[in-house]
């Protein structure tokens, strides 16, 4: 196992439709690619974690670097992984304005507690700040 998490910032602002399309299709290859995963946006920002076969997460993370949607890519970590994070999700999904998202399949509300399900993971620890830096939560 083998998870990466990358930043990048959106070339234009994403609207709900634009949300649901980048969601859908990467629920639907993550599926087929047996990666699991996170993925926030905030105000242009996203912030994505990808779970799975080292083969597989990079295949993946180098469509993402194609993508033309995404400016500014960086890879912040990434390393060998004993057990998935985000084993439940296809692709967990956050974004701005949870009201119109949360009944989305694959919705997070960063208030759930997944950020202290697995507090001593970096990849939590990453997340969470970008939740806190972006006002997504106000209970973290």
């Amino acid at each position: 196992m083998y998870y990466l998490i990358y930043i990048s910032t959106a070339v234009r602002p994403m609207g709900q439709e634009d949300l649901v399309e980048i969601l859908t299709k990467s629920r639907d290859n993550n599926l087929r690619d047996k990666i699991t995963g996170l993925l926030l946006y905030a105000d242009g920002n996203f912030i994505q974690v990808l779970e799975g076969t080292r083969e597989n997460v990079l295949a993946t993370y180098y469509k993402i670097i194609l993508d033309v949607r995404h400016k500014n890519i960086i890879k912040l970590v990434s390393d060998p992984l004993a057990k998935r994070v985000f084993s439940n999700w296809s692709m967990g999904f956050a974004a701005l304005s949870p009201e119109k998202l949360k009944e989305l399949e694959g919705y997070i509300n960063p208030e759930s507690g997944i950020f202290n399900a697995n507090a001593s993971h970096q990849a939590i620890a990453i997340l969470k700040a970008f939740v806190e830096s972006n006002s997504l939560s106000q209970s973290l």
